[in-house]
């Protein structure tokens, strides 16, 4: 009988072996490469074993609304994240629990029934998976969203827009997923407390949503008095992080700002402004999903003394579609807000708008302009590549998508404009006079005077309930109102007042 070479055999397997693992490697590299050169940043994630993140879907209880995901799975692996040029701005390294690696799973609600899955990234260890070099945009959760239309790019960007204050950043890529192309999503910050580069509140603070999908988490919610459908779910502080004094403490501040709403107090408890910025953002969008809006309240502090403000815009999947009409959020939302006895939201919503209307014409227009460059060729590429792989059709185009969003602004703010003023007509706003004589007040032009005896107390206030000044004024003083900017104020001596727009 013939025997067997053994070390002849595990040669030979050892070439095969590496044979494999080189036309693995060849296969990895090419799908790499023809993803890089569509030409967008790519990202990178590789799975412990190859495991794939899954979830089941659940349906909502009787009498609640929406359909969503349970008993997602966290899977470990590690994440890069190259440039358009294939350098590497950021990598997580191999996963070790708590060091190094990230998580991934399947997030969302309706878009997580597609095939074509949106996900959220844990780090192990803080990072900037968007490359900025600044450790203060260090953050252990993003996500990867779909990529809709470009309609969360200019959502962000119009939030950004009409404030100042922190809108999630994002980039478009191209992901492979355990070597499979998996097409095109927004890489972005999600909705998270971070006081160097996110949302900051204080340790004693809370970020809450208004959740029509409060049921889906397992009794970890607080209670809507005002509104079925919706409960508050929490972003900040993890329920688990909370005991019954605390979340008693949460309960009663969100009860009392839902009854004020109702009895006209709610200035007392919320910045007006950031409400009326929420919902003037929704308006310019034209949003149609008003119970799955994603409704961020966010208190600096538990103190009477922070007032509750609304987060950032999310979730732009309905945009462009209210047409002629005020958003869903505005006519379910915060209706009873508008029709409230207490006009503040109404009038700080009239004076914002007329406050950035002019910013929001030209901006918009450079944000069009702005998709001839090369960033957006590669999006057009990746479009394309993405209806292939997932044999879907998205407009790929940039003409058409130019077209298409001018042709949507430009109508969207003309009709805005011309329902912000039957608004304010109906709001019955006093007309611009030359000369108010009250008892001890007199207003000249933009300035007012008091007139022949000391006031205790003088207190200018704007629409959104901002104290601009008080204090105790001498007979003579003059005040120059210019120096309180434009829009609504209310000016009151204690037993006179009258307001006026400057």
């Amino acid at each position: 009988m013939k025997k067997f070479n053994i070390k002849a055999l595990f040669a030979i397997g050892g070439i095969l072996l590496l044979n494999m693992q080189s036309a693995s490697a060849n296969r990895d590299d090419a799908i790499f490469e023809q993803t890089l050169g569509l030409g967008l940043p790519v990202v990178k994630i590789v799975t412990v074993d190859g495991e794939e993140p899954t979830a089941e879907t659940i349906y909502p209880p009787e009498g609640s609304l929406g359909i969503g995901i349970t008993n997602a799975t966290k899977v470990p692996g590690e994440v890069t994240v190259f440039s358009a040029e294939g350098d590497t701005i950021f990598n997580s390294g191999e996963y070790i629990k708590k060091e190094s690696g990230m998580t991934i799973k399947i997030r969302g609600n309706t878009s997580a029934q597609l095939e074509k899955k949106p996900y959220k990234i844990k780090l192990q260890k803080k990072g900037d998976m968007l490359g900025r070099n600044d450790k203060s945009f260090r953050d252990k959760n993003w996500v990867l969203l779909r990529s809709n239309k470009l309609k969360t790019y200019f959502g962000n960007e119009i939030s950004r827009l009409l404030s100042d204050s922190w809108t999630p950043s994002g980039m478009y890529v191209n992901v492979i997923f355990n070597n499979d192309y998996r097409g095109i999503y927004m890489l972005q910050e999600s909705i998270e407390r971070n006081s160097d580069c996110r949302i900051d509140t204080d340790g004693d603070g809370f970020i809450m949503e208004h959740d029509a999908y409060w049921w889906n988490e397992n009794g970890e919610f607080l209670e809507s008095v005002s509104n079925p459908y919706s409960n508050y779910t929490f972003k900040y502080p993890e329920y688990e992080d909370t005991d019954e004094q605390m979340r008693n403490a949460i309960q009663d501040i969100l009860s009392r700002y839902e009854l004020s709403v109702d009895n006209g107090t709610y200035p007392d408890l919320i910045d007006v402004k950031s409400f009326a910025r929420w919902l003037l953002g929704h308006d310019i969008l034209g949003t149609l999903d008003g119970a799955g809006a994603n409704l961020y309240l966010v208190k600096r502090s538990i103190s009477d003394e922070s007032l509750i403000q609304c987060g950032p815009l999310w979730d732009f999947d309905s945009s462009e579609q209210a047409v002629d009409t005020f958003s869903q959020v505005h006519k379910s939302k915060f209706n009873s807000m508008f029709q409230n006895s207490n006009d503040s939201l109404s009038r700080s919503y009239i004076a914002l708008w007329k406050e950035v209307k002019d910013n929001l014409h030209s901006g918009i227009d450079s944000l069009i302009s702005d998709l001839d460059t090369p960033y957006w060729e590669a999006f057009d590429r990746s479009v394309v590549a993405n209806n292939d792989r997932w044999d879907i059709y998205e407009e790929s185009r940039m003409s058409s998508v130019k077209e298409r969003v001018r042709i949507w602004y430009e109508s969207r703010l003309e009709w805005l404009d011309d329902a912000i003023e039957k608004m304010e007509d109906n709001l019955d706003f006093p007309t611009a006079i030359d000369k108010v004589d009250l008892s001890d007040i007199i207003r000249i032009n933009n300035k007012i005077l008091v007139s022949d005896r000391d006031l205790p107390q003088l207190t200018i206030t704007r629409a959104d309930g901002r104290i601009l000044f008080k204090g105790a004024v001498g007979a003579g003083h003059q005040i120059n109102l210019n120096n309180y900017g434009n829009g609504l104020l209310l000016i009151n001596n204690s037993h006179d007042s009258f307001k006026i727009i400057i």
